[in-house]
This record gives C-alpha cells, structure tokens and sequence, in this order.
C-alpha cells in the first residue's frame, strides 16, 4: 500500500478508491477476502508515510478489527520503492512478532481473487519449509514475445516458459530472516528488486511456483475497475 498511484489519477492511490458494488477502499475488499480465507494472525500493512493518518485508513481497520478480533493489524510507513517497503514490512513483523511464521505478501489493489486461487495459495502455504521457502502465483504468457532495439525487431523469445507472477508471495519466515541478514552485508545490499521472489533467488534460495489466476489482476488504471 506505500505506492502513490500516480498513473490511476485523483488525490489518493488507488488502494483507496471504492470499489464499486461494495462502497469500499479496494484495499479494504482485498484484506477482508484474506482475512474471510485465511486464519491471519498477524496484518502488517505498509503504507506511503504521507498517507498514515489518512482517517480512511483506520476507519477500515477499525471496521476489519471489529469483524476479525482474533488478527491484530499493523501499520507501518513504506520505503521509496515496492524492495525497500516489503523490507521494511518484513523486518517489523519478525522484530515484533516471531521469524517462526508464513509470511503471504500481498499487494493492496489486487482484490479479485476467486475461490479456486484462494485454495490453491491454502495448499502452496502448508509446503513452506527451509527446502521450499519461496512460493509464487504464475500465469503463462500467451502472447508472442520479442526483443526489440530501438524500435527494431531483433529476435523472438520462445514462451512455453515463460510466466507472469503475481501476488500473493508466499515466504518461510526462517528463510526470510536469514535472507535478510545476508542482504545487509552483500553485493546486492542496494539492489531494488522487483518482487519477493527475485530477492530471494538472489540470496541463493529455492523458488517455486503455483498456479495463479487471470482474474488476479493488478489494478493501475480506473478502467481495471471491474
């Protein structure tokens, strides 16, 4: 939730725009379908520092704690990029709570998840181990895939193994805590990943995959409201 939103519009990130059909911030409709699935005892949300006192924000939470007694929410402030948030997030929830844990990061403005995706991230979380300590949801890509330079096409690239990855991305705390460690005294100690799973592999870990969901969609522009 630490993103701006500039390419959505308006004066507030997307996350917290309504949804339409349920008169709720989208990032309200995503953690109540996590919650609803999951028994998440702890919620960290990582949030752009300009935007923690946004009376939005809590009156969500308020609402979310109220339904959903038994998980406690967190709010922390973001980094400047999605590598340095998720850090930043991850240190607070092992700090605070226990590096013994699942953690499921999962991006705000993604709320159409469908029953079946939802199961399958329920069957990816109870294989995390120190032998498999990195689960991501992929999607094929169906589309022809090229290189191009300068606006010339240099060579097609084979897709038949090629994904797209979404959230949520599933991580054995252990690992992470470890990853994390070994991040603040190596070479890739200033490198923005792009998402969990690269920074892991990176560290040297193992990462696996499940099936995503087309739905899973990632909402950027107001057209990707549904």
């Amino acid at each position: 939730m630490s993103g701006t939103g500039s390419r959505f519009g308006g004066s507030v990130p997307k996350q917290f725009h309504p949804l339409p059909g349920a008169n709720l911030p989208v990032f309200h409709v995503t953690l109540e379908k996590f919650l609803s699935e999951f028994s998440l005892e702890k919620v960290v949300l990582v949030v752009n520092p300009q935007y923690l006192d946004l009376p939005l924000l809590h009156n969500s939470l308020n609402l979310l704690q109220t339904k959903f007694p038994e998980s406690e929410c967190s709010v922390v402030s973001g980094g400047n990029s999605r590598h340095e948030s998720f850090v930043l997030g991850a240190q607070y929830a092992i700090e605070k709570f226990d590096q013994n844990i699942h953690i499921l990061v999962h991006d705000a403005n993604r709320p159409y998840v469908s029953p079946d995706f939802l199961t399958g991230i329920q069957k990816s979380l109870l294989q995390l181990s120190p032998e498999k300590p990195v689960f991501l949801p992929v999607i094929p890509v169906n589309d022809s895939i090229c290189r191009a330079t300068e606006n010339r096409l240099e060579n097609y690239v084979d897709r038949s193994e090629l994904f797209r990855i979404q959230t949520p991305q599933l991580l054995y705390g252990p690992s992470l805590a470890t990853a994390l460690r070994q991040k603040s005294t190596s070479k890739e100690n200033f490198v923005d990943f792009t998402d969990e799973g690269s920074f892991m592999k990176a560290m040297g870990y193992n990462v696996f995959t499940f099936t995503g969901d087309s739905e899973n969609i990632k909402i950027t522009y107001p057209e990707d409201i549904q």
